[in-house]
């Protein structure tokens, strides 16, 4: 009897963790603030290319991370480097960054629940 109360007990717990998590809703993707290198590249660039690894391994990478995801990418000496910051992908962070600021070497957006940011040149947060 007692080993059923537990099994009762932790289906329980499972479903109130569960219904927390539905609870906190879709994301917050509002635009808070940004900002644009005034430097550009060109399209098809080895910069381009790197900033193509960079934005693609931050929108897939930074939920597996927990939370968030460094990286970089140096291609030909022209490098480029990425934080990303969520719990539930960028997709959203990062189209909204390419649109504000296209074919900037770097550019950076805040969102309400996402922060995403690329450079040319490493950068601390």
């Amino acid at each position: 009897m007692d080993s059923v109360r537990r099994i009762i007990v932790a289906i329980v717990v499972i479903r109130v963790l569960c219904a927390c998590d539905v609870a906190r809703g879709a994301p917050n993707t509002a635009v808070a603030s940004s900002s644009c290198n005034p430097r550009t590249y060109t399209a098809y660039s080895p910069h381009d290319f790197n900033l193509t690894q960079v934005l693609n391994y931050m929108t897939y990478k930074t939920a597996d991370s927990g939370y968030g995801t460094f990286t970089e990418s140096d291609v030909n000496g022209n490098p480029c480097y990425g934080h990303g910051a969520c719990d539930r992908g960028l997709k959203t962070a990062v189209s909204n960054l390419l649109d504000g600021c296209p074919m900037r070497v770097g550019s950076q957006i805040l969102l309400q629940d996402y922060r995403v940011r690329y450079e040319n040149c490493p950068f601390n947060e």
